[in-house]
């Protein structure tokens, strides 16, 4: 865990912050590299779903781990590399920790 994500958990105890991001993908091999960045970056990855809609793929995944301008830097770093495509977005999300849907 980042330090400054420390901070915000040690100033909000019995939450947790999550980040779901959103975004396009080119294609499916490219999941596997999103997937990889994201532990590089720092990220402890919740969830990843991929979905298909008019014949374009799209991602969503949660996870924990980063600060907000972490998540953010990284969901860039990601765009930069050419591993999601636009639509681009993150959310940022305290929920109380223990078991979750």
């Amino acid at each position: 865990m980042s330090k400054a994500n420390e901070t915000w958990t040690e100033a909000l105890p019995g939450l947790d912050l999550l980040h779901e991001m959103h975004f396009g993908v080119r294609d499916l091999a490219a999941v596997a590299q999103i997937a990889g960045m994201l532990g590089q970056g720092g990220a402890e990855l919740e969830t990843l779903a991929v979905s298909r809609a008019a014949g374009a793929l799209s991602a969503r995944c949660r996870v924990k781990g980063l600060s907000p301008q972490g998540a953010r830097d990284l969901l860039g770093a990601l765009a930069n590399s050419g591993a999601v495509e636009a639509p681009i977005s993150v959310e940022h999300l305290m929920l109380a920790r223990g078991d979750r849907p």
